[in-house]
Order: C-alpha cells, then structure tokens, then sequence
C-alpha cells in the first residue's frame, strides 16, 4: 500500500509525493512510538499530538489551499 499510493498520487500530481511520504513516515513512528509507551496520559498525549498533526495537514489543504 505504501508504493501504491507513493505511485497513485505521484502520477497525478508529483510535488505531493514528498508530503504524502512524510505523512505516512510520520505516522508509522508515531504508532511505534505510542506502542512503546505505557498507556497513562503521556500515551494519550502523543495520540492526541498525531491526531491534530493529521487534522491540521487535512484542514490546509482542504479548506486553506484550495479556498
């Protein structure tokens, strides 16, 4: 899923790749990084850090860049 979707959005619109790649490798050590600490409210914070983190992204460029 990972080359497909670099390749889906690479091949409609190429400057996106790199935000795309960032999105998805910032999430996956996120999860790593939430799966190592103990579920007590350091763990609720960094959900909730990757959270508006994937909501800011979403909110730009849905409603900002396009607008």
């Amino acid at each position: 899923m990972f080359f497909g979707g670099l390749f889906f959005y690479g091949y409609w619109k190429p400057e996106m790749v790199l935000l795309l790649f960032f999105c998805i490798s910032f999430n996956f050590a996120g999860g790593i990084w939430l799966g190592k600490t103990s579920a007590g409210i350091y763990g609720k914070r960094i959900f909730v850090f990757l959270i508006v983190l994937n909501l800011g992204i979403l909110i730009f460029f849905k409603y900002i860049l396009f607008s």
